[in-house]
């Protein structure tokens, strides 16, 4: 079982998809803690969290930016009692993405929003 939680929701917004840092923390963690509580409630034991990226910059670059997106989501589902057994940053080499890539290997914004986020998976 996954949850997704859509960059757009949690991090800073589009006019700066550089960035693992939340746009409204007070939101962020509201909408953790009201996960968190629907993971204890249906008795998952732990989680793993998964930091994604668009397919922009350099593969480093991105491997980086998607870290640091698991680790502040990570860091409050820990806060909220949720043990997290793995947080792992894959880039744009995420399970689902989308090709947000035009032809001349331009970025198209709207589906690379898609591809900003970060995934919950139940274990």
């Amino acid at each position: 079982r996954s949850t997704l939680f859509p960059y757009t929701t949690l991090f800073r917004s589009l006019a700066d998809p550089d960035s693992a840092q939340y746009l409204n923390p007070d939101q962020a963690h509201a909408i953790i803690e009201e996960t968190a509580t629907r993971l204890r409630q249906s008795g998952v034991p732990h989680v793993s969290v998964t930091g994604c990226t668009a397919t922009w910059g350099r593969p480093e670059y991105r491997q980086q930016l998607s870290q640091q997106r698991a680790d502040a989501v990570a860091t409050l589902l820990r806060a909220s009692g949720i043990e997290v057994t793995s947080v792992l940053g894959l880039g744009s080499d995420c399970p689902g993405k989308i090709h947000d890539l035009d032809e001349t290997g331009e970025l198209i914004e709207s589906l690379a929003a898609s591809n900003r986020r970060v995934i919950l998976s139940a274990q």
